[in-house]
């Protein structure tokens, strides 16, 4: 048996419709040396106990002297501790002396920046953190200075994060993001870094239970995050950057774990920084129409009434969210041919077929021949009843693509709807009298190699027959720009 079959070099099939590439963990490395942004001053009416010397003072300035300016290395965690000893002496000798809680956090986070010490967990620094908030409580004068004193810890720590992050010491890279985060936790960075770890664990884990917790400690800290991009020290672009690493991977697991519509609210919030973000359009769109299914579904089960009326217009809410997101793309003239596929794909889910039609349009107005974007093209005009216009469309699936059924049963169709009965009759005997069928037909390349993959469904061969398959490639233009021959034998009849 000989036959021919049409492939685009253009146009390759996708399965699924989402404008999300995968789950995209966000880390970021390399982040060494970070510049301090300047603050805008503040004016200040000091309030509460100046802070005042005495011994404790005095030795806790000595002994960090020396643990930074160590004679002997291995010595700096004794010199730490000695003015963590002494000073913690003057929280009690001197309870209102606030000079003592801020060198003692100094002292902290000294102890905890020592190499290995993270391995006991944040303890250092959440004892950093709670002498600085005492400190500032006590003189509200030492903000500024406390503002400081945090930052240049939290570089500090996060850098050595990054160190060991990319040692792959996970254990001392968590312990060093989180430290960065308690002792100032304005900043973005080390939480991203902390969930991207936890990310990676809820997609590896063979644990479900684990998976779960991972995931849930993933989703909490990319909330952190959005907490913290407000932050003076945070540039324009990085604000976008980190954003968008937090809102995104966010709104991911919020989808993950079927948290439809608040995936939803992430991504509108996203766009509320970055409105022309078409990918975030585009998976805010995906999820509200998810939301919806659920909701309808959940519908389906109840009885009617009241209840029943509120959910079912909830859900047809986040249909008409999803269109106006969908209406927003469409109109859009700097798009792929890939994105008007998925936001077709996504109008024809909610059933506003016009949209659709305009969005498959545009994706083969760039790629004249993708082989899905015709394929929906003709779905959509079959499920909104444009008969006329499906003989066209459905002529040509036929032409380009002989060996699939679904094409010849829709023109077959489009010509009964058009009363040109035999038309209708000449496609459903070819149909009838189709031997093999080619399904789920696809192509790829990386380099200008071309692979071409796809299912042949025996239908009524005998097994073992030779099947000559003939692929002819077109260019965007439909010019056959290659052909290829491949023989097969026909397997067990009804199998593929």
């Amino acid at each position: 048996m000989f036959a021919r079959v049409g492939v685009s070099l253009s146009g390759t099939t996708r399965g699924g419709f989402m404008s999300q590439r995968g789950l995209g963990v966000a880390a970021f490395a390399g982040l060494l040396g970070l510049a301090s942004l300047p603050l805008p001053a503040l004016a200040q009416q000091c309030e509460g106990n100046p802070p005042k010397g005495g011994k404790y003072v005095t030795s806790g300035e000595l002994y960090l002297a020396r643990a930074r300016q160590p004679r002997v290395p291995a010595d700096r965690p004794k010199r730490y501790q000695e003015a963590v000893d002494i000073l913690t002496e003057g929280f009690e000798a001197q309870p209102d002396n606030p000079k003592n809680y801020m060198l003692a956090g100094q002292a902290h986070v000294g102890l905890g920046l020592v190499a290995g010490q993270p391995d006991d967990g944040l303890a250092d620094f959440v004892m950093a953190d709670s002498a600085w908030d005492k400190a500032e409580s006590l003189w509200s004068c030492y903000r500024t200075a406390l503002d400081s004193l945090r930052y240049d810890a939290w570089v500090r720590t996060f850098n050595l994060g990054i160190r060991y992050s990319n040692n792959d010491e996970i254990d001392k890279a968590k312990n060093y993001f989180a430290g960065a985060y308690t002792v100032y936790d304005q900043l973005p960075q080390p939480i991203i870094q902390l969930a991207s770890f936890y990310a990676r664990e809820a997609q590896e884990s063979a644990d479900p239970e684990q998976a779960d917790e991972a995931r849930q400690k993933a989703i909490d800290l990319y909330r952190a995050a959005l907490g913290t991009l407000e932050s003076p020290r945070l540039s324009d672009e990085d604000r976008a950057q980190y954003g968008h690493a937090a809102y995104f991977n966010l709104a991911q697991f919020l989808a993950f774990d079927e948290r439809f519509d608040a995936a939803a609210t992430a991504y509108e919030e996203f766009l509320l920084i970055d409105p022309d973000n078409a990918t975030a359009k585009s998976n805010a769109a995906v999820v509200l129409m998810m939301a919806a299914d659920q909701l309808a579904d959940k519908a389906a089960d109840m009885e009617e009434g009241e209840e029943k009326a509120a959910v079912e217009a909830q859900a047809n809410g986040f249909r008409e969210r999803a269109s106006a997101h969908y209406a927003d793309l469409v109109a859009r003239e700097d798009l792929e041919a890939e994105e008007y596929h998925d936001i077709g794909v996504g109008l024809a889910r909610a059933r506003f077929y016009e949209g659709a039609l305009v969005a498959f349009t545009h994706a083969l107005d760039l790629e004249p021949y993708r082989a899905s974007s015709l394929e929906q093209l003709g779905f959509v005009l079959f499920a909104s009843e444009q008969y006329d216009s499906l003989t066209i469309v459905g002529a040509a699936l036929v032409e380009r693509y002989p060996l699939n059924m679904n094409n010849l049963a829709m023109l077959a169709n489009a010509y009964r709807e058009t009363e040109q009965s035999e038309k209708a009759l000449v496609i459903l005997q070819r149909r009838e009298d189709l031997k093999v069928e080619i399904e789920r037909l696809e192509m790829t390349s990386e380099e200008g190699v071309y692979l071409i993959q796809g299912v042949l469904l025996n239908i009524g061969l005998e097994p073992g027959t030779q099947v000559n398959l003939q692929f002819d490639l077109r260019d965007d233009g439909g010019e056959i720009a290659g052909s290829a021959t491949r023989s097969f034998e026909a397997p067990e009849q009804g199998a593929a």
